[in-house]
């Protein structure tokens, strides 16, 4: 596996970056020892799945992963993405109430 040194075991991102276009999944909640199942949910594109679990879902944010065929981030890496250039270029538009 490729990726930073300082990402938690079994999390990584890929060294040229984000593919931020590629379909992604996210799963919220831990397993526990009661077979407590994790949420799931399916993206069209990186950039949505951020943006879900930021803006939709913060307080969840500590225990959400989201994957895609390269690339597995964790919380941190989920914000670090949300901050970062190639997010803001792919981000999705914000849709507008009508008046």
């Amino acid at each position: 596996m490729t990726g930073s040194p300082a990402l938690a075991p079994g999390f990584f991102m890929p060294e040229d970056g984000l593919d931020f276009l590629a379909p992604a999944e996210m799963f919220t909640g831990r397993q526990s020892a009661a077979g407590r199942a994790q949420a799931y949910r399916r993206f069209g594109s990186l950039a949505e799945a951020v943006c879900f679990a930021v803006e939709s879902q913060p307080a969840a944010l500590i225990c959400t992963t989201i994957e895609t065929a390269s690339a597995r981030l964790h919380h941190k890496q989920i914000t670090d993405a949300y901050n970062s250039p190639g997010y803001q270029a792919a981000a999705p538009k914000k849709k507008r109430g009508k008046a």
